[in-house]
């Protein structure tokens, strides 16, 4: 699974591969999007945790995003010292 994973992020453009490195500190906001519990044929216990987290990222990311796409554009500093930053959501299981 993690070699079929660094080949499809091999293929993305640095932008977007740029857009999806969350440092810790940009961490805005986190909430669990779902939580099962499976059994296998033993009866042993598996758990699969999604979570969604809100991160601030200054990634040059393109104007035009697919339909159900949001972005957020956030501008620190004054007019002489501004810094864009995007407002995005990813998920990880």
């Amino acid at each position: 699974v993690l070699q079929v994973l660094k080949e499809k992020i091999s293929l993305l453009p640095d932008n977007h591969r740029d857009a999806l490195a969350a440092d810790i500190d940009a961490i805005m906001y986190t909430t669990e999007g779902d939580v099962r519990i499976y059994y296998d044929d033993d009866g042993m216990k598996f758990v699969s945790i999604l979570m969604r987290f809100w991160y601030l990222n200054g990634a040059n990311l393109p104007d035009e995003v697919p339909g159900e796409t949001k972005v957020f554009q956030i501008v620190f500093g004054d007019e002489s010292t501004k810094e864009k930053r995007h407002l995005l959501t990813a998920n990880y299981e």
